[in-house]
C-alpha cells in the first residue's frame, strides 16, 4: 500500500516547503508559482512535479485536479504561502506609504502583481479542491495591529469551506535550524474526517550558529565581501556580533543588516540577504546559507548570488513543513 501523502504547493517559490514535505516522505505532485526564475529553480529540485508558471487568478483548480487525475476531496495536503508584503512589519516600517491594492514589483524582475487578495485565491483553491488538510504560511505581522481583523476573516472563510481551522506561531530556531524565523502557520483538516489537528513539539530551545556552521573542507561557495576601506567595511567593525546596524545608522534602512553571533541563531534572513558573518566582513556564503535554512548540499540554485539569496530570503524553512508533515501523516494514516 502506497502511504505517501500527495501535496500541491501554491505560491511555491523555489520549493522550500516542498523540500520539507519530501523529507517527511510525502510526494509533491504539482506547484504553482508566478515568477519564471523561481519556477525554473523549483524544477531543478522537483523534476517530477507538474508546474504552472502563471498568475493563480487565471487558473482553474478543478482543471488542475483533472490533469492530475484527482477528484475533489482526494488530495491529501494543499500547501501555500501567499506573498506577504502587506502584512510585513519590516515592509511597513521601511515603506511608510505601503497601500493595500498597490501592485508589488518583484526585485530584479520586470513582473508586478497585486498581492493583497492572494489569500482569497488560496481560499478559492481550498474550497474547490477540498483537500483532506491544508497548510498556509505567512509572516507574524499578519496577527498584529490593523491586520488582526483581516486574519480573523481568513480563519472564518477557511472554516466556512468545511474545515476545523487552527493557527500557531512557529519559529524555525526550535526545529534544529540556526535561524530565528517566526511564521504564522494556519492548519485545517476537513470536518467530515473527524480528525484532530496535531502540532509538532519544539525539538530544541535555540539552534546556535556555532553548532551548525562547521565544514570539513574549504568553503569556496559564493559570498559578498565588504571591501577594505569602504564605508560598509568600516561600519562592520563598529558593531559587535549579535547587533544590527541601527546602532550606527539610527535605524534608517538598517532593520535587516546584522552582524551575526556564533552563540545565537542567525536573525531572520530577508530577501537579498544582508546578514553578515560573525568574524569576517562578508555575507554568509551560499553553502553557509544552506545550513542556516536547513537545506542539504544537494539543493540546486541557479542565477547570480543576489538572485539566489533573494529567493532564499522568501523561502519557507523546510524544517517547518517537514515537522508539520510528520504530524499530518499521524492524523491521516
Amino acid at each position: 500500500m502506497n502511504t505517501k501523502l500527495k501535496v500541491i504547493s501554491l505560491f511555491a517559490g523555489i520549493g522550500g516547503s516542498s523540500y520539507g514535505y519530501k523529507k517527511a516522505g510525502c510526494e509533491v505532485i504539482a506547484a504553482i508559482e508566478f515568477l519564471s526564475d523561481a519556477i525554473s529553480n523549483y524544477k531543478l529540485n522537483n523534476p517530477t512535479a507538474k508546474t504552472y508558471c502563471e498568475d493563480i487568478r487565471k487558473l482553474d483548480p478543478l482543471e488542475i485536479l483533472k490533469e492530475l487525475k484527482l477528484q475533489p476531496g482526494e488530495l491529501d495536503i494543499l500547501d501555500g504561502s501567499p506573498p506577504c508584503t502587506g502584512f510585513s512589519i519590516a515592509g511597513l516600517g521601511h515603506h511608510k506609504k505601503v497601500k493595500i491594492n498597490n501592485p508589488k514589483q518583484y526585485s530584479n524582475t520586470h513582473k508586478h502583481q497585486r498581492v493583497d487578495d492572494l489569500f482569497g485565491e488560496y481560499i478559492r483553491f481550498v474550497k474547490h479542491i477540498q483537500p483532506k488538510t491544508f497548510v498556509a504560511e505567512n509572516v507574524k505581522g499578519m496577527i498584529q495591529g490593523k491586520f488582526k481583523g483581516f486574519f480573523n476573516n481568513i480563519l472564518k472563510e477557511l472554516s466556512n469551506c468545511g474545515y476545523i481551522v487552527e493557527a500557531r506561531l512557529m519559529d524555525s530556531q526550535h526545529y534544529k535550524v540556526p535561524q530565528t524565523r517566526k511564521r504564522i502557520i494556519i492548519r485545517g483538516i476537513r470536518k467530515d474526517l473527524n480528525k484532530k489537528i496535531l502540532w509538532p513539539k519544539r525539538l530544541s530551545e535555540t539552534a546556535k550558529l556555532k553548532d551548525y556552521l562547521k565544514f570539513k573542507e574549504k568553503d569556496n561557495s559564493e559570498r559578498y565581501e565588504l571591501k577594505e576601506g569602504n564605508q560598509g567595511y568600516n561600519d562592520y567593525y563598529k558593531i559587535i556580533p549579535g547587533e544590527n546596524f541601527s546602532k550606527i545608522y539610527d535605524g534608517k534602512k538598517s532593520f535587516n543588516f546584522h552582524r551575526s553571533s556564533w552563540d545565537k541563531p542567525s536573525p531572520t534572513v530577508p530577501a537579498a540577504a544582508n546578514i553578515f558573518h560573525p568574524d569576517e566582513p562578508r555575507s554568509f556564503s551560499l553553502k553557509e546559507y544552506y545550513k542556516i535554512f536547513g537545506l542539504g548540499e544537494n539543493f540546486q540554485l541557479k542565477g547570480s548570488f543576489y538572485k539566489k539569496t533573494t529567493f532564499l530570503g522568501r523561502m519557507v524553512v523546510p524544517a517547518i513543513t517537514e515537522n508539520l508533515a510528520i504530524y499530518i501523516k499521524k492524523e491521516l494514516l
